[in-house]
């Protein structure tokens, strides 16, 4: 089956950026995991920061979310010490909520996650 949703990432300092688009299935997931924590190992940080911005259209099933869960998990466990992640609308907050960590806040606006993770 072909792997639906996508996520694009990048680095800016210390501040790994990725940006979802969805709706994610299960092969999407597989497919972007290894890629995510190859990027952050090559970058060799002890420490780092996580933006995560999701657009409208991103939903997933219990099953992905279960996968994102633990890539979460991976990502905490691997020097992330703060995540602020850009949510569009109630039903990915509700989504997120029961995934993330207290080094983890939802938004509604990129730059205000931004700010956030600047202090």
């Amino acid at each position: 089956m072909n792997h639906h949703g996508k996520v694009s990432f990048s680095w800016k300092g210390d501040i790994f950026i990725a940006d979802v688009q969805g709706p994610f299935n299960e092969e999407a997931v597989e497919h972007y995991i290894p890629l995510l924590k190859e990027a952050i190992l090559k970058k060799k940080l002890s420490t780092w920061k996580r933006l995560e911005v999701w657009n409208d259209e991103m939903l997933a099933s219990p099953a992905v979310i279960t996968m994102a869960k633990e890539i979460y998990d991976w990502y905490d466990e691997n020097g992330c010490i703060k995540t602020a992640i850009v949510l569009c609308n109630s039903l990915q907050i509700h989504m997120v909520k029961d995934m993330l960590n207290s080094n983890a806040e939802v938004f509604t606006e990129s730059q205000k996650a931004q700010e956030w993770l600047d202090t």
